[in-house]
């Protein structure tokens, strides 16, 4: 390192006198009194070599190679160094480059990176990066980014040894989406929403529409789009997407080509709800199109999206446990579903009995997300769950929710604020609005914002490119207000959505099997850039949105006069769910409620916790929000929304009713269950697959005479011939073939919980004879008593406890002699 020093010494002659009107300002160097302009003129003649001089100590010193302030996606500083370069677009060549400063000698070439899982990135000539198509990787737990770090040596321009290192980041693109929409278009789609005002169609429509949107917002070459109706069978779409796909484009890109949004409006437009609900060949269908659509589906995602909204009625039926449809078909051929495999989402709404439990387990069980509602069938319900789920099939290119709202038009206008963080590519404000279109405008810092605009029946969306160019680009970071004015008391949803590459933020339910009394773990995973959020004011609060009461018990003790069945509705459970819906009592019972709980930082960017009251069966949903600070990044706020399938369980044998009416000399007769859990809620009606009746022999349970003159120990119990939902919570068994004057036993298993039947009481005089034969052993040993020359005490012993195993084992069923 080199160093200088220098000074300024006093003149060697009389400064000339200072001008007494002028004012003077004088500083002392060495004990000297010298005039500011003198000081200057002296110090001008010095600074040509001090320039050098100090420019040279400077380099000498530097420790730094990279060029941070070069033209980069983002650097971000906080204590290392981290530079996000252009993004790499899946099955295209890569190349971008690191910018070294000026006047730097590299003393040898920088280590080449190995990308994580496999293949190679190369840097040519120490600051070209490429990347070719065929040879592109990504870590499977983060693959919208590539990672690495470089590490260079060499000297400066004043020969000094230098060194530096940083962190890359490539963002990844994702791969193409092939989605095929099942919708069901059955009858029961021609009834209103909860509003009653849309029809469901109609809310369907428009939910359509702007997942369709959302698409093309976030669309990459390459995506596409499919559609399967199914009623009593399944009905392809017309040309151009008929059966086969079509891809997401808008009018911006092709336009002579109709935009993928007009093509599915009009063609929804020209159909309506017609028959029965064949959900499993709509199922089936799907899963055909991406098996032959697409040859090579490591480069592609392809997505089975499904809605509907109550009970399939026509086979082959969709399996209870998610994995097939008719018990043969398998939507996906390798299990457990693979990373490549299709994923399947599922949204249901108005549907009692088994049906949420279907959709959830045809979700989970092939890497999907289900969104079930038993009231909130609203327009801007079901637009919330094909947004929900929008958001979880592209979460690796990063569309998030950062906000959402809801209300009424109370006065003019209304004004939501709220506050967006650095590094935002884009964003999307979508307001759904009952009435007319309102005036919409959006600000920051109180600067309108221009964006683009697009209008739809019943919505309309603004969209945004950062930076935007007002005079001065616009960056994503700041206050924003979004002010709308409507007409008076009528309704509007708010809804906005930003692409944000850096901040990582996934929320769970983590178990996907809950029963009633299990609480429901709680989890957040939040950072940015790869750093964990650990800042104390980072916070994450869960909206727990839990049903209002149990439908299956509300449903069980209800009274219901029974109705004409509608054209789609084939099961008496569904069309007593849809009538008691419209008794204002029954449908308010069950509207959810809200709970908020504050998840714990752990500290390590996890968010935990914990909801116990789940006494209610039922879906929740749980809102999880995020909200805080990065130093330099600005507000941070998001809204994930996920749900949980909370089923009847912890069965009360004491609580549960079964009554037998056996007629022993027809060999016929019924056994009723009515099961009733701990918290006192019947499991209600429409699980009749969920109860198994299991009859043992009947050796094991005798009334009347002794077994071994009636029943051989192989006797058939009798047969279990149908069940009967009696629509109150009880479900009546039919049983034949039963074998003599006998009682047959059995076993129930409800919801995969067992109810064995009760045995009968020991007959009195056994349990008195057992005592009798205790009380001679004590005399005997008391010596109250003299033991008999015919009967030693150790006969009494051996009647004593042959006696016990005997009623032992009456007691426990297994034998019965008298």
């Amino acid at each position: 390192m080199f160093s200088y020093t220098f000074s300024l010494h006093p003149p060697t002659h009389k400064p000339k006198p200072t001008n007494p009107y002028t004012m003077k300002k004088t500083i002392n160097l060495n004990q000297q009194e010298i005039s500011l302009s003198r000081f200057f003129a002296q110090a001008m003649r010095h600074l040509p070599i001090v320039f050098l001089l100090l420019l040279f100590n400077v380099s000498a010193s530097w420790s730094q190679i990279i060029d941070r302030d070069a033209s980069y996606t983002d650097v971000i500083s906080n204590g290392t160094c981290t530079i996000v370069l252009a993004p790499a677009v899946i099955g295209e060549d890569y190349s971008d480059t690191i910018h070294l400063l000026p006047g730097i000698t590299l003393s040898s070439p920088v280590d080449q990176p190995i990308c994580i899982t496999s293949g190679i990135i190369t840097i040519t000539d120490d600051t070209l990066i490429t990347m070719p198509a065929g040879n592109f990787c990504f870590d499977e737990n983060n693959p919208d980014t590539i990672e690495f770090d470089v590490a260079y040596e060499g000297t400066d321009a004043g020969g000094g040894d230098v060194a530096d290192e940083c962190t890359f980041k490539i963002p990844v693109i994702r791969k193409p989406v092939k989605v095929v929409m099942v919708l069901d278009i059955s009858g029961s789609m021609n009834m209103f929403s909860s509003d009653n005002i849309t029809r469901r169609w109609d809310a369907l429509k428009t939910a359509v529409e702007l997942f369709t949107h959302n698409l093309t917002w976030e669309r990459v070459s390459g995506d596409s789009i499919g559609i399967s109706y199914f009623t009593t069978d399944v009905i392809q779409p017309a040309d151009p997407i008929g059966n086969g796909f079509y891809p997401i484009i808008g009018n911006e890109e092709f336009p002579a080509k109709d935009s993928t949004v007009k093509v599915i409006r009009t063609d929804m437009n020209n159909r309506g709800p017609l028959s029965m609900t064949a959900m499993g060949k709509g199922l089936m269908d799907a899963k055909n199109k991406l098996a032959t659509g697409n040859p090579t589906p490591r480069d592609t995602t392809r997505i089975v999206l499904l809605f509907t909204d109550g009970l399939q009625n026509i086979t082959p039926l969709a399996d209870a446990g998610g994995e097939s449809v008719g018990g043969s078909f398998r939507l996906n051929d390798e299990w457990p579903a693979s990373e490549d495999s299709i994923r399947y989402y599922t949204i249901g709404i108005e549907a009692a009995g088994t049906v949420p439990g279907v959709l959830t387990e045809i979700a989970e069980k092939n890497r999907g997300k289900s969104m079930t509602t038993i009231t909130g069938d609203s327009i801007t319900d079901i637009a919330g769950f094909f947004t929900d789920h929008f958001v979880d099939m592209l979460k690796n290119q990063s569309p998030q929710i950062l906000v959402r709202r809801k209300g009424t038009f109370q006065e003019a206008e209304v004004h939501l604020g709220f506050a967006l963080n650095a590094g935002i590519s884009k964003m999307m404000i979508q307001i759904m609005h009952s009435g007319d279109t309102p005036t919409i405008t959006l600000s920051k810092d109180g600067t309108e914002l221009p964006s683009r605009i697009i209008h739809g029946k019943g919505y309309t969306i603004l969209q945004l490119d950062f930076p935007i160019d007002t005079g001065m680009n616009v960056l994503s970071q700041g206050e924003y207000v979004l002010t709308m004015t409507g007409n008076a008391n009528t309704t509007y949803s708010v809804t906005c959505l930003v692409d944000d590459h850096l901040l990582d933020y996934q929320a769970s339910v983590p178990d996907t099997a809950y029963k009633t009394g299990f609480p429901l773990h709680l989890f957040v995973k939040a950072g940015y850039a790869r750093t964990p959020l650990t800042d104390t004011t980072v916070h994450v609060k869960a909206l727990i949105l839990k049903p209002g009461d149990d439908l299956g018990n509300l449903l069980a003790i209800t009274p219901w006069d029974v109705t004409p069945a509608d054209s789609d509705v084939v099961s008496p459970v569904q069309q007593k769910f849809f009538d008691l819906l419209e008794v204002d009592s029954f449908y308010r019972a069950l509207l959810p409620e809200e709970q908020i709980i504050e998840l714990t930082n752990n500290g390590d960017g996890t968010f935990s916790g914990s909801f116990d009251s789940t006494e209610i069966s039922g879906m929740y949903r749980v809102v999880f929000l995020l909200r805080g600070e990065i130093p330099g990044k600005g507000i941070i706020m998001r809204e994930e929304v996920r749900s949980a399938l909370v089923q009847w369980g912890n069965m009360d044998p004491e609580n549960t009713e079964v009554t037998e009416d056996i007629d022993t000399v027809k060999h016929y007769g019924t056994i009723t269950i009515r099961p009733r859990n701990k918290y006192g809620y019947y499991l209600g009606p429409g699980f009749g697959t969920k109860i198994r009746l299991k009859l043992t022999p009947l050796k094991k349970r005798i009334r009347g005479q002794m077994a071994s003159a009636q029943i051989q120990p192989d006797t058939d119990p009798g047969i279990v011939e149908s069940m009967k939902d009696n629509l109150d919570g009880s479900y009546t068994f039919f049983i034949t073939n039963i074998s003599g004057n006998t009682i047959p036993a059995y076993q129930f298993t409800v919801m995969g919980e067992p109810l064995v039947s009760p045995l009968p009481p020991l007959p009195c005089w056994k349990i008195i004879l057992l005592i009798i034969l205790a009380i001679i052993l004590i005399l005997y040993y008391l010596k109250v008593i003299k033991p008999l020359n015919a009967y030693p005490a150790w006969i009494w012993w051996v009647l004593f406890l042959l006696w016990l195993v005997l009623l032992i084992l009456e007691w426990q069923g297994i034998l019965a002699l008298f």
